[in-house]
């Protein structure tokens, strides 16, 4: 395995366990008075119920893109099991996410009643958590998949460029 791709898997994990991390420290934090809990859960209510109607409809239209994938014959299995790979990857962390987000508005609010500071720290924190997860999702399966040497990975299948049009192109 090169030192990119490991480098790569290295930052892919680092950014899940900052995740894990943040989301664990925001969930430590004070959520406010009992009308603030009660709003709170209103809202969780009604993001939970758009996430199940958004995860079911992406599920459908991602159950006929791996069907095609599957059956394409120059993409096959191997572009298909990466896709489900992805989207997986991709759902978590938009439900991570989520679930550290509404976590955090109640407590920002809370943690607004001691300062600025406290609000905006607090604020960050819990929204930097669904774009870490991205991201670092992405940087764990790409580098596994490349390193893999999958036969979907491979380039042979096309032709190659010559090596008079390679040149003219670097100069």
């Amino acid at each position: 395995m090169s030192n990119t791709i490991l480098f790569a898997l290295v930052c892919g994990v680092a950014g899940v366990i900052y995740g894990i991390m943040t989301a664990i420290w925001v969930n430590k934090q004070d959520a406010g008075n009992q009308k603030m809990i009660d709003i709170s859960n209103a809202v969780k209510e009604g993001a939970n119920a758009f996430l199940a109607r958004e995860y079911k409809t992406v599920a459908i239209v991602a159950a006929v893109l791996v069907l095609i994938l599957a059956f394409v014959p120059a993409l096959g299995m191997w572009a298909a099991a990466g896709f489900i790979i992805g989207t997986v990857g991709s759902a978590l962390a938009g439900f991570i996410g989520m679930w550290v987000s509404l976590r955090a508005n109640v407590r920002t609010a809370a943690a607004a009643s001691k300062g600025l500071q406290a609000a905006l720290s607090l604020a960050f924190k819990g929204g930097s958590v669904t774009g870490i997860m991205v991201v670092a999702s992405a940087s764990s399966v790409w580098p596994a998949s490349i390193s893999s040497r999958k036969p979907w990975l491979r380039l042979s299948r096309y032709p190659p460029r010559s090596s008079g049009s390679a040149s003219a192109a670097r100069s």
